[in-house]
């Protein structure tokens, strides 16, 4: 049973995460599942924006602690299962890691708890719009584990050292508030139809864009992040060198001399 679902509501497709009987517990599969989605939106020429949701009044418990029991944890032989279990998560991790790599905006919709891999979840994606009620959390350590899908780096990237330390060394539970001050939310509504409002407009200024300049500088931003500052100035020369060649510069340059709106092609 699938339990990611999606449509498309004008330029932006909804990927919805309906679990309500888990707390929209995440297994990897479902993972494989929205990040497939996602690739198919940045390959539908009239998609502009991902937008993940949930079904329910939260966004994600985390993990499904029902995953362990695919591994036989014999602690006679230790080595054995964790071996295994490392090279699984690794593969695991590369759904978000294309989440985080797709050239089309994701933005994640979180209503209530979003916590563990939730929020892992959530912090792959470009942009997280929440609601006054959204809560964040990484209690992975209460467990004796840690967030190992790619949680600890993005985390760091977003919130630096010392706040995503306080949120793991604590697995204490932030609210909007505090996630609001240390710039993990873009947008702050009441409500989720407040929310669903503020993605409307903010994908409509996304339409004046050209998909392919949108798509370029995520992949820029995103390599920059790891790399030197003057390596991420050549990254910016070379997508600059391909934009210049692109039909859909030369579309908005016309229509910006005869004063019309630009008809791009994201080619």
């Amino acid at each position: 049973m699938s339990y990611i679902r999606s449509r498309q509501e004008g330029s932006i497709v909804f990927v919805t995460i309906d679990r309500p009987d888990k707390r929209n517990a995440l297994t990897f599969e479902m993972l494989d599942d929205i990040s497939a989605k996602i690739a198919e939106a940045a390959n539908n020429p009239s998609a502009r924006a991902v937008a993940i949701e949930s079904s329910s009044e939260y966004f994600s418990a985390g993990v499904d602690l029902g995953i362990f029991a695919q591994f036989q944890m014999d602690f006679a032989e230790p080595e054995k299962w964790k071996r295994g279990m490392r090279q699984w998560i690794s593969q695991k991790r590369e759904a978000l890691d294309q989440i985080e790599q797709a050239e089309i905006p994701v933005i994640v919709l979180v209503n209530g708890f979003c916590l563990g891999l939730g929020l892992e979840l959530a912090l792959a994606c470009d942009l997280i719009f929440a609601t006054d009620s959204a809560t964040f959390a990484f209690p992975e350590t209460r467990l004796g584990i840690l967030a190992d899908i790619g949680g600890t780096s993005r985390a760091t990237r977003i919130l630096g050292p010392h706040r995503t330390k306080d949120m793991l060394f604590s697995g204490r539970t932030i609210d909007i508030g505090e996630a609001s001050v240390w710039g993990l939310i873009t947008k702050r509504r009441k409500n989720m139809v407040e929310l669903g409002e503020a993605l409307r407009e903010y994908v409509s200024e996304i339409e004046l864009c050209s998909p392919i300049a949108v798509g370029l500088v995520k992949r820029v931003v995103n390599v920059g992040l790891e790399s030197s500052p003057s390596v991420q100035r050549e990254l910016e020369s070379f997508a600059q060198s391909i934009l210049f060649d692109t039909k859909d510069f030369l579309e908005a340059m016309r229509a910006k001399f005869s004063k019309e709106k630009p008809n791009f092609k994201n080619c």
